[in-house]
């Protein structure tokens, strides 16, 4: 971390480094809480310093093969979590990879998927929400291949720009709501 947070800034001091993108999967066999796993690393001491002194951001990457949006705001809830344990509240929040496992989703649920996905990306304020389909257009549903997904990600991104949140809500049915600060919402 150290090494390349130093070549990055000799270069340009104004770039954002971000720790490595960190995965947290359900059922996970290790008894301890991910936010503690995650701050142990970012209090490591290396190479004469604290891993959390080089970098500028947190990032984490999230992966589903369900409709359930629910696990996403866990893991949002997670990250911050995460940046108060280690002092570091004020880091924004890359969310640098988001996407379907293999799974028999249809392309109309994985579509309400990446929609919810942004939203409520945006809702917890993160810098970035960055699809990722591990090289195969059928897992996640590629933009450049299917006009559908490329119009629900353009769709989504005109309706978030530029606005401000005022509350968020993962609704019973799965949905997710949310109110802008002109009260006009949006529900998908």
């Amino acid at each position: 971390q150290k090494t390349v947070y130093d070549a990055v800034k000799a270069v340009d001091y104004s770039c954002q480094v971000l720790i490595p993108g960190f995965v947290w999967f359900p059922a996970d066999p290790v008894p301890i809480t991910a936010e503690t796993r995650i701050a142990d690393y970012l209090n490591l001491t290396v190479l004469g310093g604290v891993t959390k002194n080089f970098a500028d951001a947190f990032n984490f990457h999230f992966y589903r093969n369900t409709t359930d949006i629910n696990y996403l705001d866990k893991m949002c809830q997670q990250a911050q979590a995460t940046l108060s344990l280690v002092s570091k509240n004020s880091w924004p929040i890359f969310l640098t990879e988001v996407g379907h496992l293999p799974n028999s989703l249809s392309e109309a649920q994985k579509i309400d998927n990446i929609k919810r996905w942004l939203m409520v990306s945006a809702a917890y304020g993160f810098s970035l929400c960055g699809l990722y389909s591990h090289e195969d257009a059928v897992t996640l549903g590629s933009p450049a291949t299917s006009a559908l997904v490329s119009a629900a990600i353009d769709d989504t991104y005109r309706k978030l720009t530029r606005r401000t949140i005022k509350q968020c809500s993962i609704l019973a049915d799965g949905t997710v709501w949310l109110m802008f600060s002109d009260y006009s919402t949006m529900r998908v």
